[in-house]
């Protein structure tokens, strides 16, 4: 998973793994926290 040595490199906020580390604001906007799309 590319993620886990982006999340780790650049998000201090991320979990060790890197997996679910993503903030929000860097992923697509879920379609169940946006039904308009």
């Amino acid at each position: 998973m590319r993620g886990e040595n982006m999340s780790e490199g650049n998000r201090p906020e991320g979990t060790p793994h890197g997996l679910r580390s993503t903030p929000a604001r860097e992923l697509p906007i879920p379609a169940f926290l946006e039904p308009a799309r």
